[in-house]
């Protein structure tokens, strides 16, 4: 009942769609066929709500709201964009650049300790493309080293793929578990609701069944009564049949 009270307040503009209100709201939504109303929960859940990305899309699959599919999907395809770490690192010691990364002249990069041990080698060849080149000639990469800069924090902050796993996990099964409590409330309010008209209607069968006892008892007095006074009837009937009787037999009697 509270569910059809607050869809009509949002039907009728009453109320605003929330994330609160947003789960009746769509369920009675897609049963009564109320286009409009769906739209205007898409919308919502585009453009306001704060369910995490794997709550919207599951309201997506569940109430096929495919405008708010295509726009989670480009959100995912926007932030699986990343940078190859290959790129970053060092083609020497494969480890991200420590400082400022150095050019040589054929246009490979090095990290400034790997560069400074090819100096001290006999040998003048680039260890990539192994032309012939002066290590004592190398220059700044800065344009490598802004982006090495600008992912400084991210870096800091990121996770391994392990532990975005597990968070990842973590929030579904949290998300699992608040279905399931809101689901486990609503069976618990259903079942409340049920035993309070079982016991009413055993009530009123407890009430029926003392009211067909009592007539069964009053009627069977009523029969009793009627019974023995039709009875007593004819015991008077027969005895006075019998004076009567007794009383012709007499005059006859006298008379001859």
């Amino acid at each position: 009942m509270e569910d059809f009270i607050e869809f009509q307040d949002v039907l009728h503009s009453r109320k605003q769609i929330s994330d609160q209100n947003l789960d009746p709201v769509l369920e009675i939504a897609k049963k009564y066929s109320f286009d409009f109303v769906l739209k205007k929960s898409e919308d919502f859940l585009i453009e306001n709500s704060k369910f995490s990305f794997g709550k919207k899309m599951e309201l997506a699959r569940e109430f096929d709201l495919k405008k708010l599919k295509d726009h989670l999907k480009s959100l995912d395809e926007s932030e699986n964009c990343a940078i190859s770490t290959d790129s970053l690192k060092c083609t020497v010691c494969y480890e991200i650049y420590p400082g400022v990364p150095m050019s040589i002249q054929c246009g490979h990069t090095f990290c400034t300790p790997c560069l400074e041990n090819l100096k001290k080698t006999s040998s003048a060849n680039c260890p990539i493309c192994r032309k012939i080149v002066n290590f004592s000639t190398a220059v700044p990469n800065f344009t490598l080293k802004n982006v090495l800069d600008s992912l400084g924090e991210l870096g800091k902050n990121e996770k391994g793929p392990y532990e975005n796993s597990k968070d990842i996990a973590i929030e579904r099964l949290q998300e699992q578990n608040a279905q399931l409590e809101k689901e486990k409330e609503k069976a618990e309010d259903d079942l409340r609701f049920a035993e309070t008209y079982i016991n009413e209607y055993w009530s009123q069968i407890l009430s029926l069944r003392e009211q067909n006892s009592r007539l069964k008892h009053s009627t069977a007095r009523k029969y009793t009564f009627l019974f023995f006074g039709v009875c007593g009837l004819l015991v008077i009937l027969t005895y006075q049949y019998y004076q009567l009787n007794l009383s012709i037999t007499k005059r006859k009697c006298w008379f001859f």
